[in-house]
């Protein structure tokens, strides 16, 4: 097989499969014509041994028929739900779809999805776990956009129009190789839930502190050794989690000092930051209901911190001080205390 011919029948098979998952999206007692269902059937097999592009040819044809005469049947889909299909692009015939709200393929090998920026209905996005490299710059046309999920690709930068969609709530970029923020992140002003876990970001921008909608804020497995400061204008922060980077205990105790304010914070996750001690400023924290602070080098936990730090449940295993805890000072009456909070708050 040619490459040409290969790379054809690759633009054909994703059509086939595009074409199942719609049949699959429309109500039982809409599907017109369920020869498609079994036909799907046969793919598999074919799939299985091997196509050729002739058989994959055959196939697109069938369901570009099959598409062109369902469009009253297609009305009712507002979501394309596509797991493992492994399809290398986005077929065309999705702008059928006019009322497409919800776009889920995951787990396959798209490149690019900019068709997806003239649908302008769309309200969800997520393509996690494929091959994408970057944001297409049309993206800032989809202003009726809440949620995008690129989890596990191959982004490096990312567009500054992203954070010009004003509806935007959830946006994960996590597991990917991004190296730094723009300054233009200042513009999410509905953005609810941030994550960029297992990047390689340094530093976290000033302009974090704009993102005043933000209850979710995820970093962890970064190269993160400076976060700015106006992350404490954040008042509707509830998560907060830096696990494994390079902060230090000074910059965490300085950063949870700035903190101290932001009263509705409850979940706070420290985990392999290689700590020697538990910062003190977490003291601060009047409101903390979960603490993580595992896989550190914790070997000293102060008076001061078993009397007055309150939460509902701390997570200290994997420390060097884990296998004496039990007989510290003032550790079982703490530990029966974070117990006792904790029975609290299930009950409330």
């Amino acid at each position: 097989m040619t490459l040409q011919v290969q790379q054809e029948a690759f633009l054909n098979l994703d059509l086939w499969k595009f074409g199942v998952s719609v049949f699959q999206s429309i109500p039982m007692d809409k599907r017109i014509d369920s020869d498609l269902g079994r036909q799907s059937i046969e793919w598999r097999r074919h799939a299985y041994l091997g196509m050729t592009g002739s058989q994959a040819a055959k196939y697109a044809q069938k369901v570009r028929l099959w598409l062109s005469k369902c469009q009253q049947e297609m009305i009712e889909i507002k979501c394309v739900h596509m797991h493992k299909s492994r399809i290398f692009s986005i077929p065309e015939e999705i702008m059928q779809l006019d009322f497409l709200e919800e776009v889920i393929i995951c787990d396959s090998r798209i490149r690019r999805f900019d068709i997806l920026c003239s649908m302008s209905q769309l309200k969800v996005i997520v393509l996690n776990k494929n091959n994408i490299e970057r944001i297409p710059k049309a993206i800032g046309k989809l202003h009726g956009l809440e949620s995008i999920c690129l989890s596990e690709n191959k982004i490096t930068k990312i567009s500054k129009l992203t954070f010009y969609l004003k509806n935007l709530k959830e946006l994960d970029l996590s597991k990917n190789a991004i190296k730094q923020l723009p300054v233009s992140i200042n513009q999410m002003n509905c953005l609810e839930a941030f994550f960029l876990d297992n990047n390689e970001i340094e530093k976290v921008p000033v302009q974090i502190g704009s993102l005043v909608s933000l209850k979710i804020l995820s970093l962890n497995d970064n190269k993160i050794n400076n976060i700015s400061d106006e992350v404490s204008k954040l008042v509707n922060l509830e998560e907060f989690y830096i696990d494994s980077n390079f902060l230090g205990i000074d910059k965490i105790n300085l950063l949870f000092e700035k903190m101290s304010s932001l009263n509705v914070l409850k979940e706070v996750a420290l985990r392999n930051n290689k700590l020697e001690e538990v910062p003190q400023a977490l003291l601060h924290l009047k409101n903390l209901k979960v603490l993580d602070l595992s896989e550190n080098l914790i070997n000293h936990i102060s008076q001061e911190f078993l009397e007055n730090f309150k939460v509902a449940r701390v997570d200290l295993s994997c420390n060097p001080i884990e296998d004496r805890l039990e007989d510290a000072s003032g550790f079982s009456a703490w530990r029966d205390r974070c117990l006792l909070n904790m029975q609290k708050e299930y009950e409330n």
